[in-house]
């Protein structure tokens, strides 16, 4: 059933139903008017032409309804476009298959240590001396575009604004630093394609998006796996999402340091990870959340004895950023190099 709205013609009625009103008083008292009549008529034609000029505009097909229920001259919604803390400032395709999302992030740190006068008055020597002072630090400042086209192709861009404190000083290095730069396609969900520079397949705690850490610093294993890096990656998820892997070919980075821009030499890391998850497609709501993984990369690293150039040896920081551990100037690495990282998540 239709229902047939418009003001032009309640507006017709009005005078047409006064007119009407008028006419059967008069005909009650036996005083018909023909002019009365003829002026009924040309109303009734006016109305007629208006509701057939009214069905040509808006239609009487199959798709009347809804072309009654847009207003002429006004296009149907393409896009919407909402910003929120989650998404960021979002402009999404109706059918949600293109995605333009901008945002970022930022962290604001405060160290404060009850020792830091042993470090500053040069009472503790080493690595560490310099780093004890208490201090506001702007730990992340990123600036974040992300991008869907079709469900098929995700970019990414990711830069740092925040300063780099240098391995084993209480410096600090001006950025922005490009952190991720990289173009996804999902080709189907058992295979998707990642090229450019983002974040190698190892470490679980460091593969999280960094809003959702619990903490602003890693943890200390997160020293020991590499960091964002150059490569190919093939990911996906086997048998309706069972079994999920992801594999790469990468520059190759030092622990706990992301190998940004180049490469120190042309042998090349192979990275991989898989989780299975055995209970995700049964309704054992205990189990369904439970994972096993695995990761781990091969590659060989080089460094060079001299003071000046890179060892291809890390150093190792706590979570309040002072160094530990880092090996003497004349160490360098020359040899081919396994992890291996295995936990239930």
């Amino acid at each position: 059933m239709h229902h047939f709205r418009s003001p032009t013609l309640a507006a017709l009625l009005v005078p047409f139903l006064a007119v009407t009103s008028a006419s059967l008083l008069s005909a009650a008292d036996g005083d018909a008017s023909p002019t009365v009549d003829a002026h009924l008529k040309e109303l009734d034609q006016e109305i007629q032409d208006l509701k057939r000029q009214l069905s040509a505009t808006q239609g009487t097909g199959p798709n009347s309804a809804t072309s009654q229920s847009q207003p002429t001259g006004v296009q149907a919604q393409l896009a919407v476009v909402r910003a929120n803390s989650d998404d960021g400032f979002l402009i999404e395709s109706i059918d949600h298959s293109n995605r333009l999302r901008i945002g970022g992030y930022a962290d604001f740190d405060g160290r404060f240590f009850s020792d830091d006068k042993q470090y500053l008055n040069g009472s503790v020597s080493g690595a560490s001396a310099a780093n004890g002072a208490n201090t506001f630090y702007v730990r992340h400042a990123r600036p974040e575009l992300s991008a869907t086209v079709d469900d098929i192709f995700d970019f990414r861009l990711l830069a740092e604004f925040a300063p780099t404190q240098s391995a084993n000083t209480n410096t600090y290095t001006q950025n922005p630093v490009l952190l991720d730069a990289y173009v996804a396609s999902h080709i189907n969900p058992a295979l998707v394609v990642t090229v450019g520079q983002f974040k190698s397949p190892v470490g679980l705690e460091y593969l999280q998006y960094t809003p959702d850490n619990e903490f602003v610093e890693l943890g200390l294993a997160s020293n020991l796996v590499p960091g964002r890096d150059e490569g190919v990656q093939l990911s996906g998820k086997i048998a309706q999402g069972i079994i999920f892997y992801q594999v790469g070919i990468f520059n190759g980075g030092i622990d706990g340091t992301a190998n940004v821009y180049n490469d120190t030499n042309s042998g090349k890391d192979g990275e991989g990870r898989i989780i299975i998850s055995p209970f995700i497609t049964t309704d054992f709501s205990l189990l369904k959340d439970l994972n096993l993984g695995v990761s781990g990369t091969y590659g060989k690293e080089l460094g060079s004895g001299a003071a000046t150039t890179s060892t291809a040896l890390p150093s190792f920081k706590t979570t309040s950023q002072l160094t530990f551990f880092a090996y003497k100037d004349t160490t360098f690495e020359s040899t081919k190099k396994w992890r291996i990282k295995s936990a239930p998540l």
